[in-house]
């Protein structure tokens, strides 16, 4: 089932913060050099030189415009030229008016670029504070850079004010912002919409 709301666009915000924005503080498109620069405060790290893997703790990465916050971080390589990612443990992701948290999260990145991405959480928690409030949960979130496709699995849920979508998987396609809903077996896609209502009507 396809769905047409304003959660498509509070869909983008989220995925921007979560792994879109990290990947551009490493690579400009047009640029040789980035924007601004990336800061890692750790309280502890240890570093492999046998086979180049780097573990920190308590680790918050920042740039200009996002955050990433996690108990521990390890990766295959200092830069994102090729290299795997993973965050665990109280793992936040903030950019913008979004933010993401999840128990574990791992960014793939190839040619500097990211390529891939798996966030794992009992549940993730998603939310938007933009233009449309959204919030949202899923047992597991999952991006593909080459078919520009976010899926949320999992008891997947995501609503504003005016509307709610839920299914065993929801699928964003980030190129036609489109939204496909994917039920249980057997059961009915569920979707309320109220077109009488909308974040506008909010309390300040």
């Amino acid at each position: 089932m396809y769905v047409q709301s304003a959660i498509p666009d509070a869909l983008r915000a989220i995925v921007l913060a979560a792994f879109l924005l990290p990947a551009a503080a490493y690579s400009q498109e047009g640029s040789a050099e980035p924007e601004s620069k990336l800061q890692i405060d750790a309280g502890a790290g240890r570093y492999d030189a046998a086979t180049g893997r780097m573990t920190l703790t308590s680790v918050r990465i920042s740039e200009a415009g996002y955050e990433i916050i996690a108990d521990q971080a390890d990766s295959d390589s200092f830069d994102l030229t090729d290299a795997t990612w993973n965050f665990l443990g109280n793992v936040s992701f903030r950019a913008l008016t979004a933010s993401l948290t999840c128990d574990s999260a791992e960014l793939r990145f190839e040619d500097d670029r990211l390529k891939g991405a798996t966030v794992r959480g009992d549940p993730v928690r998603m939310r938007n504070e933009g233009d449309v409030v959204i919030e949202g949960n899923a047992a597991a979130v999952e991006y593909d850079a080459e078919s520009q496709l976010v899926r949320f699995m999992g008891g997947a849920v995501l609503e504003t004010r005016a509307s709610r979508v839920a299914g065993q998987s929801i699928s964003y396609d980030l190129r036609n912002e489109t939204v496909t809903v994917n039920p249980p077996e057997g059961e009915p896609v569920l979707f309320t919409f109220d077109f009488f209502t909308s974040d506008e009507d909010e309390e300040p």
